[in-house]
C-alpha cells in the first residue's frame, strides 16, 4: 500500500489516497468493519465474526463458522449462565469442571467442548477475528 506523498504524488493523488481509504471502506463511504493492520509493509484487512446461539444440552457444541480454517486469526467465546459470564480456554470458574468448558476450530466448526453441566443449554456468543 503505498500513501500519498507531497510533491511526489501529483496527477495520481486522488487514486493513491482512494486506495488506502477503500481498505475500511464501502464504495459509498461507509465503514467496512475491516480494520488496515501493517504487516511486512502490507495492509492486511482483518475482520470479525460474531456468533450467537445456544449449547447443546451434553458436552460438545459444533458451530459452523464459515470462514476459511487458515485465514482465522483468534477466537474467543462466552458462555452465560445465570447472570454470570463465563470465558473461554479451560478457564474454571467454579471448584469443579461443571462451570468449565474448552474451545478448538477446525476447517468447518468452532468447537465448545468439555461443556460442564452448568454451561449446557446457555446462550454463547464466539468471536472470530479473520483475513481475506
Amino acid at each position: 500500500m503505498t500513501l500519498p506523498t507531497v510533491g511526489g504524488s501529483e496527477g495520481v493523488y486522488g487514486t493513491l489516497l482512494n486506495n488506502h481509504i477503500n481498505i475500511e471502506h464501502n464504495i459509498d463511504g461507509t465503514h467496512n468493519g475491516a480494520i488496515a493492520y501493517p504487516v511486512d509493509s502490507v495492509s492486511t484487512a482483518v475482520l470479525t465474526k460474531y456468533l450467537t446461539g445456544t449449547t447443546d444440552a451434553d458436552a460438545t457444541t459444533n458451530v459452523a463458522h464459515g470462514v476459511t480454517a487458515t485465514n482465522i486469526l483468534h477466537v474467543s467465546a462466552i458462555i452465560f449462565h445465570s447472570g454470570v459470564t463465563y470465558f473461554v480456554y479451560d478457564m474454571q470458574m467454579s471448584a469443579s469442571l461443571i462451570s468449565a468448558f474448552t474451545l478448538a476450530y477446525d476447517a468447518t466448526n468452532i468447537i465448545l467442548g468439555n461443556v460442564g453441566g452448568n454451561n449446557q443449554s446457555r446462550a454463547y456468543r464466539i468471536k472470530i477475528d479473520y483475513t481475506v
